[in-house]
């Protein structure tokens, strides 16, 4: 069974993901989030590894945000990403907690820091993404009705603009190195999808029945996406082998 990161941008389907893989095998951590309205099945992510890990590696790179809003943040290709031992320390101690799985959207660019010390012979990586718009129109949504981001001025500009900044690091930094598995949001409705998630990651089972109908969303924003997050979402499809998103 081997351990795993969920890499995505926030409100494209990381939760989906890690529901699936919530099989009683899998560490998500102690201190997990609760679920609320924008994910009342839940978000499977731990404050220690978002809070205590990740936003502080993001600091330097998004000094203007509080504490927990960095996973809207637009970090720069050649952005220095922030450590010291402390974090370090921590790192080294979530990474004890085997098998596990971990998900953040922040992994999109602070994952260059935690493979410093994840050995790559027992970690895998699934990438998760879903159509820009729909994630667009999610994000949306989050700022207007969750309190600790209703400072933000979100656009939808702005939205897509985190949406390919985040999957630009995971294409051209993050995929050199390490066992990747791409997978369109719509895939993870298909036994086939799950099936291949299983054996990928050699776990005993996954949560069939996690993915309902009824989560998934409409398009319902009228908004023209730039040449280079449709060239970007093309890429994520090609390597989850999708056609049609």
């Amino acid at each position: 069974m081997y351990n795993c990161l969920i890499i995505g941008a926030g409100r494209s389907g990381t939760s989906l993901v890690a529901g699936i893989l919530n099989n009683g095998h899998y560490f998500f951590g102690k201190n997990l989030i609760p679920p609320r309205a924008a994910n009342p099945k839940g978000f499977f992510e731990d404050n220690t590894i978002n809070r205590l890990i990740n936003e502080p590696i993001l600091k330097l790179a998004l000094p203007k945000y509080t504490v927990g809003q960095r996973w809207l943040g637009k970090v720069p290709l050649t952005a220095p990403l922030y450590t010291n031992t402390l974090i370090d320390t921590r790192i080294k101690h979530a990474i004890t907690n085997t098998p596990f799985c971990y998900k953040d959207p922040r992994f999109c660019y602070t994952l260059p820091i935690w493979k410093r010390f994840i050995d790559k012979k027992t970690t895998k990586y699934i990438c998760v993404f879903r159509h820009p718009k729909l994630t667009i129109q999610s994000v949306l949504s989050s700022c207007k009705t969750d309190s600790y981001l209703k400072n933000i001025n979100m656009t939808a500009e702005k939205s897509e603009k985190i949406w390919y900044k985040m999957y630009q690091h995971v294409l051209e930094k993050h995929i050199h190195s390490g066992s990747w598995l791409f997978v369109h949001y719509n895939q993870l409705f298909t036994k086939e999808t799950l099936d291949k998630i299983k054996v990928y990651l050699n776990t005993p089972t996954v949560q069939y029945n996690f993915p309902e109908d009824k989560l998934k969303k409409k398009v319902n924003i009228q908004y023209k996406l730039t040449k280079n997050t449709k060239e970007v979402y093309l890429k994520l499809c090609k390597y989850a082998g999708v056609h049609n998103g």
